[in-house]
């Protein structure tokens, strides 16, 4: 009888370190994965980021968050209207990419010390939770 306890306690834990290695493995991939999209979603944000910075200095003011990113691939109909609007567009696409986990990139006019703002809503899908932020806050001391 203890042969057949120590054969199914060392089969138990066989079994387990199997597991645990296997959802280890699976973990480090997800995050490896999730990583790649997050520096992905970055480097979309600045090629964003370097056409809403050609619209300002044609335009001398940023699309408002009502125009949003559209008006860097068509004129927008709502005021303000641009004067100097480029007519190939700030971007060579017909449309806005999606970031690398299929959301629409979440454009904020400016606001405060930032100029605008650019959200990925992220893996899960919505602002505020594992979202990527460009360009990122940058704390201003107090010089009192």
């Amino acid at each position: 009888m203890k042969f057949r306890s120590k054969i199914f306690l060392g089969t138990t834990l066989a079994i387990s370190a199997g597991l645990l290695v296997t959802s280890a493995s699976l973990f480090w991939n997800a995050t490896k994965k999730d990583r790649f999209f997050r520096e992905m979603a970055i480097g979309q944000m600045e090629r964003l980021a370097t056409a809403l910075e050609s619209y300002r200095v044609d335009n001398k003011f940023y699309p408002t968050t009502e125009q949003g990113l559209e008006a860097l691939v068509s004129k927008p109909a709502t005021p303000p209207y641009p004067k100097n609007w480029y007519s190939d567009g700030y971007i060579d696409r017909v449309s806005i990419p999606k970031d690398p986990w299929g959301n629409t990139f979440v454009y904020k006019a400016p606001d405060g010390n930032l100029p605008y703002s650019l959200r990925s809503k992220g893996r899960w899908k919505w602002v505020k939770g594992d979202d990527v932020v460009y360009p990122k806050k940058i704390e201003v001391a107090d010089r009192r």
